[in-house]
């Protein structure tokens, strides 16, 4: 008898199986007590790749994880500034509601994203992995995001209320500073808004990324394990 995938602890994302042309699921709950029934539901319904993550130090979750076939792929760090910016933090730095930019240049600020945890997978196609960040830039820019950009580069990023969240950051001009510019940019937005701080997740396997939010005044709130399985087939 097939079993039924449930909504809630493992969840099929339709954004990310458009993107990688096959059936992509999450685990939104890795400490849930259905958590092995659901996962081998996914699989009966067809999943081809399931992700998830767990704080770094929830190791009997992790252990779960890898005994229903998971890999550990990388580790992913939470870091968080004040929204407090410097008189010169805005650097030219403008923020629209979105940004129109040639396909061309879209796809090559996908090609920049070699960090990232899909990146870092050589189970997942390298075609997937461009497709989705053709496709997350796509959307980011086109209004889902507001973008602060400058000189070709942009940090997308949502206003969550009481903080901003970062979302992408891409510059086509490395070592210019053009990413340092515009991660001020959205901190000197955080504080004309009155946000108390802006966050962000990048991989600790992304020194780049880490070495401009620490220099930005980011300090590290968390680590969180980032796994995956993978059908063979995949």
């Amino acid at each position: 008898m097939r079993r039924e995938a449930r909504d809630g602890v493992v969840e099929r994302q339709d954004f990310d199986s458009e993107a990688f042309e096959c059936s992509f699921w999450r685990v939104t709950d890795p400490g849930s007590g259905s958590l092995i029934e659901d996962v081998d539901a996914a699989r009966s319904a067809g999943a081809d790749i399931i992700d998830a993550k767990v704080p770094a130090g929830d190791v009997e979750n992790m252990q779960r994880l890898l005994s229903l076939g998971f890999r550990r792929v990388c580790m992913q760090v939470g870091l968080r500034a004040p929204g407090v910016s410097s008189p010169s933090s805005a650097g030219g730095v403008a923020v629209d509601p979105e940004l129109a930019l040639p396909v061309a240049d879209i796809d090559r600020h996908a090609a920049n994203f070699t960090c990232d945890r899909f990146a870092l997978d050589p189970l997942i196609p390298s075609r997937g992995h461009d497709r989705l960040f053709r496709a997350w830039i796509t959307n980011s820019l086109g209004g889902r995001r507001e973008v602060a950009h400058v000189d070709g580069g942009f940090c997308t990023f949502a206003d969550r209320g009481d903080d901003l969240v970062i979302d992408l950051l891409s510059v086509l001009r490395p070592g210019e500073g053009l990413g340092s510019r515009l991660v001020r940019g959205v901190l000197h937005e955080a504080e004309m808004r009155a946000r108390g701080a802006v966050t962000v997740v990048t991989e600790c396997e992304n020194p780049a990324a880490l070495r401009t939010y620490r220099r930005c005044g980011f300090d590290i709130t968390n680590f969180d394990l980032a796994l995956h399985w993978c059908r063979a087939s995949t």
